[in-house]
């Protein structure tokens, strides 16, 4: 396969699946794949029903296009130069 993916964004929670399920998939197959995620509770509430791990990228819901645009650059640009 020739086709990449460099980014996965994803929301949490999700009808008949969830973001932490989504991702595992499409790290198998793609294991560079960067994970950005989206949710609409506290960090602290998905951590305690187990659906995100602490220190996992995410950013918090509701964003405006231009809130999404900039926080996207900021993270790719956090992976480019790490």
């Amino acid at each position: 396969m020739n086709e990449s993916i460099v980014l996965l964004l994803t929301d949490i929670i999700m009808p008949d699946t969830n973001g932490p399920e989504l991702a595992e998939k499409a790290k198998k197959l793609f294991p560079l794949i960067n994970l950005l995620f989206m949710l609409g509770y506290t960090e602290e509430a998905i951590v305690n029903i187990d659906m995100l791990e602490s220190g996992v990228n995410y950013i918090q819901k509701p964003i405006s296009l231009n809130a999404l645009n900039r926080e996207l650059r900021i993270y790719l640009m956090a992976k480019i130069f790490r």
